[in-house]
């Protein structure tokens, strides 16, 4: 998903209600754009950090991308800001976050098997600014960045009917500004660990979800004791199978977005065209 302006005017309206502390559920975001965790990032990091532009991630290439790219001038470093521009197919988007850094002291990660790639690469990028509490289960563990190619990146010419179809090439490994990739190689491992059971009947946001549960817990709210949670999931058990595995091919994805010109260079300078 690219960046919502509709997340923007939330953290403008939580920076004035002078929110503090944030429970950030990832647990079945799969992955995004690079260019979306940029501007999160900017909304969720120190508000220093983002007015000195700080690195937020870095991008470790190969030998021949690291060369084309350093010919090219262009950065391997994201930092976090307020102004940030992309390309989305042929038109180019402006996102503007002034104002919208919210000041957070702490952050709450929910995470699960089916947190993957950018939203775990958001969470590593903001560890060396920000105290990250994670609550759940491992992560999935996909530290790579790809670029989405359709099939006229790759031909000159290319009949219309063989134009249904694209291509997701793995280009990088992303790091923080200290040169960590956390959730290499076998995911985020949760500070405390709860399963997370979707059988459970909560809906997202019901404070008495287990792991929300567990995150405002550690912000300080009380709970009487005996809720109704532990027996549910045992009552419940008997009348359901294991719920199957999340397929490795389901998640992971963390796309940089690019104008077409230097996709094209890339393609060429790489022999894939």
């Amino acid at each position: 998903m690219l960046p919502s302006l509709q997340l923007i005017e939330i953290s403008r309206k939580f920076k004035a209600e002078q929110v503090k502390e944030l429970v950030l559920d990832l647990r079945y975001n799969g992955g995004g754009y690079v260019i979306t965790e940029q501007v999160l990032a900017s909304m969720f990091a120190p508000q220093a950090a983002v007015t000195n532009q700080e690195v937020f991630e870095k991008e470790v290439y190969n030998k021949i991308l690291t060369q084309y790219y350093q010919e090219e001038g262009i950065d391997f470093e994201s930092r976090f800001g307020t102004d940030f521009e992309y390309q989305d197919q042929d038109q180019t988007v402006k996102v503007s976050t002034k104002d919208a850094n919210i000041g957070l002291e702490k952050i709450y990660g929910l995470i699960s098997s089916g947190s993957a790639s950018a939203s775990e690469a958001l969470l590593g990028g903001l560890m060396p600014y920000t105290q990250i509490e994670l609550i759940g289960s491992q992560s999935h563990g996909k530290y790579c960045t790809g670029l989405l190619f359709s099939a006229k990146d790759f031909y000159v010419k290319s009949p219309a009917e063989l134009n249904n179809w694209g291509a997701y090439v793995m280009i990088s490994i992303y790091q923080n500004s200290l040169g960590e990739t956390p959730c290499m190689p076998d995911g985020l491992t949760p500070d405390i660990a709860i399963a997370d059971d979707p059988r459970l009947p909560y809906v997202i946001g019901d404070v008495n979800e287990p792991l929300l549960k567990q995150a405002l817990i550690e912000a300080g709210r009380t709970y009487n004791e005996g809720t109704a949670s532990a027996s549910l999931s045992r009552s419940m058990d008997s009348q359901f199978r294991k719920l199957p595995q999340i397929e490795s091919a389901t998640f992971g994805k963390r796309i940089l977005t690019l104008p077409s010109k230097t996709t094209h260079n890339i393609l060429f300078k790489t022999g894939l065209q």
